[in-house]
């Protein structure tokens, strides 16, 4: 399918909707955090716009979750807690993903589409437990300590490589419905 309909009202409006599937209960790592980011280099291209949209609303649910329900982790922050240390790690997968939309997913089908959301949870796998080792805080500095940590992570790699299938077609799909029946239909009967 061709994503000609970069920098849409509506691909904002799913990306903002995709985020709240991080403030609502869950299971770890069930969200449509990844898909997002696909998602917004599809329909919005590699750009600023592109790149700001998902880390914006990304940090903004970080905030809010960092600071309610996951505020246990920061005993020794006073006030709110603007920045963690595994946002660089995250950000940085999330910048990735929004490459590949733009690039790989310019023209997609649904295997090429299922294939590249598994993909971005690998990537996302790799990076955001890599930064979790080299935080220092859990696991020794060594490759026993790396192994470790991706090992401990495994399971976290299931729900992601599930919810970023589920997601992912729900987004592109429902997308794609919508901008049918809302635009392309429309113009179709006029």
């Amino acid at each position: 399918m061709n994503t000609e309909k970069k920098g849409s009202k509506l691909a904002i409006g799913f990306i903002i909707a995709a985020v709240a599937s991080r403030l609502i209960p869950h299971m770890p790592n069930f969200t449509a955090m990844e898909s997002l980011a696909l998602f917004a280099g599809t329909y919005l291209g590699w750009k600023a716009l592109a790149a700001l949209t998902p880390i914006i609303t990304w940090y903004l649910s970080d905030l809010v979750i960092n600071n309610t329900v996951s505020r246990v982790w920061y005993p020794d922050v006073d006030g709110i807690v603007w920045y963690a240390d595994y946002m660089p790690t995250v950000y940085i997968s999330a910048i990735l993903m929004i490459f590949v939309g733009a690039k790989v997913l310019k023209k997609w089908n649904p295997a090429k589409l299922a294939l590249t959301a598994l993909g971005a949870s690998l990537v996302f796998f790799i990076i955001s437990n890599f930064g979790t080792w080299m935080s220092g805080t859990l696991y020794p500095m060594n490759a026993a300590g790396l192994a470790a940590c991706y090992t401990a992570a495994l399971p976290f790699l299931k729900t992601s490589l599930i919810s970023n299938l589920a997601f992912t077609a729900v987004l592109f799909g429902s997308y794609e419905l919508v901008h049918f029946y809302a635009y392309e239909r429309k113009a179709q009967l006029a």
